[in-house]
């Protein structure tokens, strides 16, 4: 959490604004990587 660059709220904020579809994952500890994938597939 510490090592964050762009909080949570200020991506879920560019994502609204932008129309996008906001999700999170992490390449380093390989969280939701597979969802992200899969979501963008789908979209």
């Amino acid at each position: 959490e510490s090592e964050r660059v762009v909080t949570k709220k200020e991506g879920i904020e560019f994502a609204r604004e932008a129309g996008c579809l906001f999700l999170e994952c992490s390449a380093k500890t390989r969280v939701n990587v597979e969802q992200c994938f899969e979501e963008l597939v789908l979209k």
